[in-house]
């Protein structure tokens, strides 16, 4: 029992000092959204990855493991969860005059199609996420 634990532990802090590269190279994209987008992009890659393989083929096979895994994830913070942000978060910081102007170009698209019109000042208030 006490090598399982220590076994654990060492792979821990390899995944940790793995993360701690990630979390580099994310402060190095400071401020370029793009490059961004590319590392939240595999982030998710990844997270699909074990959880479709190597998560799903671990998964309890009993209820007496299934008590264990249930009661980890109460006590450890819950599912992981990828958040995806709402296209309104993205909006936020634009000025004004630039959300005129894409309600504009793509709005009057949109309400051609729909036959309705829509005020412009329903982009520019954040929708809030109850997530």
């Amino acid at each position: 029992m006490e090598d399982h634990r220590l076994e654990q532990g060492r792979w821990q802090e390899t995944l940790q000092v793995e993360l701690e590269g990630v979390r580099a190279i994310a402060q190095q994209q400071e401020g370029d959204s793009l490059n961004l987008l590319f590392v939240l992009r595999e982030l998710e890659r990844l997270h699909k990855e074990i959880c479709d393989t190597w998560f799903q083929d671990s998964l309890p096979q009993n209820r007496q493991a299934l008590y264990a895994l249930l009661r980890d994830i109460e006590a450890e913070g819950g599912w992981p969860y990828i958040h995806r942000m709402r296209l309104r978060s993205l909006l936020v910081r634009m000025a004004p005059e630039d959300l005129e102007a894409l309600h504009i170009q793509f709005g009057e698209q949109a309400d051609l199609q729909n036959g309705t019109r829509r005020s412009p000042s329903r982009l520019s208030a954040p929708e809030e996420d109850l997530s």
